[in-house]
């Protein structure tokens, strides 16, 4: 049986259309442990409600032969680990979740302002998730109105897939933002464009909030009331502010049902080869055959593919399904019942669970990351290796926290599902990813430790430097304490000292000469001690200072011997001169009164009273 011919993506009717962002947003700064309670307060202030048991969080499926499917068939599909981290309930510190319920519809304009076109969306489900490390995810589900539209087509499926994830304006054209709606509108009130309604109000506004891109107010309405950078809250609040770690596409999900009446084989596979590249990577319709170069394409052909069901002649059609990966989007397309019944509820529980714990996964790796680099920042700006030590362990901490809590590389014993989140992993890099982290991790850690002991090892010498500045200090005090006890003080400082220095270099009692010249010698003699004392164990700059000390002793010496007051016979008192006319009345008297000039030179007896002439 041969293939149909392949249709324009004009000619191929949409069934049901839906479509779930998974949004994970971070907070660079490691928060303090009770930012989630204080965060809750106000959330629950707002329109949000707590889930105190995820495991009612959508209801079960009812089938018309009484056949439901619903969170058991989900919850068996995954291992025992996974199921605690999922369904955990209120109370656990892993995680904390809320429920928006007044979230009721979504219209999303799109067009080129000549032919606009309105897209009427049901939201069945928006959910927040916060983990304690740090990282919150917003999931948004919206169904396709049928009722409230006109038919869709598969090129205004792949624009509207294209559009509706961008979270900001990527770039401008005609003055207004590109691959971007041109409005949305939540529970009939418009949102408007904000910021984004032109380019120089966007550029201002980013300017002006530290280069954070301002962002689209439906999804400002949404969130509300989380404060996301590059948003007015953001630059005057002081609650935890939140942003993104990829660009301005939020990851997503599509479920898109080619089932037309019985002819829902022919329209899968009419879709053509290029339809198929687009819808894989997320780009809006195009009319060129292929969205990129063929040849690129067909080396991504199994990155992007899974086709263990995909529509075939000799396998049943009704559930043909063909699942499409690249990263940002994981989509399920298929034709038939089984896919309408069963598949399109399998994307909305079982795999969507899966690309939450990927999406987790990554979103907190890139955080990590982020935090590593604000680390080193902070400690290249200030110095501060004892700061910038603690703040690796915290990471560190974090790190081996959630690889064993929270990552999961595997999540089920299904081949298929096995199959499924291997290739979700994969399209995003999360080993690769993981290994990096890892590896930058360590090294900053050892680097960290590096600093840590080299800044040790420098307190530890300074110490010793300062102990054997100590010891040098008293074995200077030592060996003046030995000169002055070997020689008694009353010889360094007594009067027979001044009294013989005062004849030997004719300087005056009382004299500043006869000072210095008592100071200099000791202190030449106390430097030239305490060198031969210590010798080589002598630190250079001991050494030195004992040069110097020993140098101003000398100079102190030379000072005094060259006072300037010398003692001469002009300045001799009147009551001298008496004494020596009477000594000339007496002559013998004075002969034997009077010392001999070898008497004068010779240094009276040490500790000896000294005679009055």
């Amino acid at each position: 049986m041969t293939h149909p011919a392949p249709a324009k993506a004009t000619e191929i009717p949409v069934k049901d259309f839906r479509q779930i962002f998974v949004w994970p947003l971070v907070l660079d700064k490691k928060p303090g442990e009770k930012w989630i309670a204080d965060l809750s307060e106000k959330i629950l202030e707002a329109n949000w409600e707590e889930v105190s048991d995820p495991w009612n969080l959508l209801p079960d499926k009812l089938y018309k032969n009484g056949n439901s499917l619903g969170t058991y068939e989900e919850a068996v599909y995954f291992h025992d680990f996974v199921r605690d981290f999922l369904y955990q309930k209120d109370g656990d510190a892993q995680q904390k979740v809320f429920q928006r319920k007044d979230l009721k519809t979504l219209t999303a304009t799109i067009g080129d302002g000549t032919s606009d076109k309105d897209y009427h969306f049901n939201i069945d489900h928006c959910t927040l998730h916060f983990f304690p490390f740090g990282v919150a995810i917003l999931t948004l589900e919206l169904g396709f109105d049928a009722g409230a539209n006109t038919p869709l087509t598969l090129d205004q499926a792949q624009t509207l897939i294209d559009y509706l994830r961008r979270a900001y304006a990527p770039f401008w054209k005609d003055g207004a933002p590109g691959l971007s709606p041109k409005n949305v509108t939540i529970n009939d009130v418009p949102c408007g464009l904000g910021d984004l309604q032109d380019r120089t109000t966007a550029s201002t506004a980013m300017h002006d909030r530290g280069f954070r891109e301002p962002m689209f107010p439906w999804w400002e309405h949404i969130l509300a009331p989380l404060v996301i950078e590059g948003t007015k809250a953001a630059k005057e609040n002081k609650e935890p502010v939140f942003r993104q770690v990829l660009d301005e596409r939020i990851p997503v999900m599509t479920t898109l049902s080619l089932t037309r009446g019985e002819g829902h084989r022919s329209n899968l596979e009419r879709v053509s080869d290029g339809d198929w590249f687009r819808l894989a990577a997320a780009d809006a319709a195009g009319n060129d055959p292929y969205p990129y170069n063929p040849d690129f394409l067909e080396k991504h052909r199994d990155a992007y593919f899974y086709d263990r069901f995909h529509a075939h002649p000799n396998i049943d059609q009704s559930g043909a399904t063909r699942f499409l990966f690249a990263g940002y989007h994981f989509a399920a397309v298929g034709a038939g019942g089984f896919f309408d019944d069963f598949v399109t509820e399998h994307m909305r529980r079982h795999y969507r669970q899966m690309v939450f714990i990927v999406q987790l996964e990554h979103a907190t790796l890139l955080m990590l990351s982020s935090r590593l680099s604000h680390a080193a920042k902070h400690k290249n700006l200030k110095n501060e290796t004892k700061n910038f030590r603690t703040e690796v362990i915290e990471i560190e901490t974090e790190f081996l926290n959630f690889t064993h809590r929270y990552r999961f590389t595997g999540v089920s014993n299904q081949l298929q599902g096995t199959e499924i989140y291997d290739k979700l992993r994969q399209s995003m890099g999360i080993d690769r990813l993981f290994d990096d982290v890892r590896t930058e991790l360590q090294q900053t850690s050892e680097f960290a430790l590096a600093l840590e002991q080299r800044d040790a090892t420098k307190a530890a010498e300074d110490l010793a430097q300062g102990a054997h500045q100590l010891t040098e200090v008293a074995t200077l005090g030592v060996v003046l304490g030995i000169v002055v006890g070997t020689i008694g003080m009353n010889a360094l400082f007594g009067e027979p000292l001044k009294n013989w220095m005062a004849s030997v270099f004719n300087l005056q009692q009382g004299g500043l000469g006869l000072d210095l010249l008592q100071i200099g010698p000791v202190l030449a003699l106390v430097a030239v001690a305490t060198l031969c004392f210590v010798g080589k164990e002598s630190s250079q700059k001991l050494k030195k200072w004992l040069r110097g000390l020993f140098i101003c002793g000398i100079a102190i010496s030379i000072l005094g011997i060259f006072d300037l007051h010398p003692k001469n016979a002009a300045e001799t008192p009147p009551a001298q001169n008496q004494t020596t006319q009477a000594e000339t009345n007496e002559p013998d008297k004075t002969t034997q009164q009077t010392p001999s000039t070898n008497d004068l030179k010779a240094p009276p007896a040490l500790n000896s009273p000294v005679e009055n002439n």
